[in-house]
C-alpha cells in the first residue's frame, strides 16, 4: 500500500509540475501576442495540449497534461486581454 501511495503521489507531482511550466509558457505566449489556438508542450514524462478561443476581450484557454502513464489534469482559464490577468481558473 505504501508503494501505491508514493506513486500516486509521484503522478500527481508531475502533473502539477507540467501545469505550472505550460502555465508559465502561455503567460509568455499572452505577452507577446503569438499565442496560436492550438499547441503542445511535449514532456520527458508525458505532454500537454493547449487549445484557446478568442472572444475578445477574454481569451479562452484550455490545458490538458497527461502523464506517460494516462493520468491527465485539466484547466479551463478566461484570460481578461485588456488587464492581462486570469479572470477565472477551473480544474477540471
Amino acid at each position: 500500500m505504501e508503494k501505491a501511495f508514493y506513486t500516486e503521489s509521484g503522478e500527481l507531482f508531475e502533473l502539477e509540475s507540467m501545469m505550472r511550466y505550460t502555465w508559465v509558457k502561455v503567460e509568455e505566449e499572452l505577452v507577446v501576442g503569438s499565442f496560436p489556438p492550438q499547441y503542445h508542450i511535449d514532456f520527458p514524462n508525458g505532454n500537454a495540449v493547449i487549445t484557446s478561443i478568442d472572444q475578445y476581450p477574454v481569451k479562452q484557454i484550455k490545458i490538458v497534461c497527461t502523464t506517460a502513464k494516462g493520468r491527465k489534469y485539466e484547466a479551463s482559464i478566461q484570460y481578461d486581454m485588456n488587464s492581462d490577468q486570469v479572470i477565472s481558473w477551473v480544474d477540471n
